[in-house]
C-alpha cells in the first residue's frame, strides 16, 4: 500500500518535500479512509445515537407600537 514510511529522527532532517510527495502519492488511500470514515459517522449519527438535546422557539408578533418598543428596550438591556 504504501510505499514510503516517514520516521522523524531529527526535526532539522526534515524533509517537507518528501513529506508531501508521499501524501500527494497516497491522495487516493487518503480520501478513501476520508470516505469511510464519513459514511460510518452518519450511519452512526442518524441511526445508532438518540438525540439527547432539544430546542424550540417562540415568535411573538407585536401590532402595538408602544409594547413594541418596551419590548425593544427590554431586549437591549438584557443583552448585556
Amino acid at each position: 500500500m504504501l510505499q514510503y514510511f516517514l520516521v522523524v529522527k531529527n526535526v532539522e532532517n526534515f524533509d517537507l518535500n518528501r513529506f508531501f510527495k508521499v501524501l500527494w502519492n497516497n491522495k487516493v488511500y487518503i480520501a478513501l479512509i476520508l470516505f469511510l470514515f464519513i459514511v460510518i459517522g452518519y450511519f452512526y449519527s442518524y441511526y445508532y445515537v438518540t438525540p439527547m438535546y432539544s430546542s424550540s422557539a417562540t415568535v411573538v408578533l407585536v401590532q402595538n407600537e408602544e409594547l413594541e418598543q418596551e419590548l425593544a428596550f427590554d431586549s437591549a438591556i438584557t443583552r448585556k
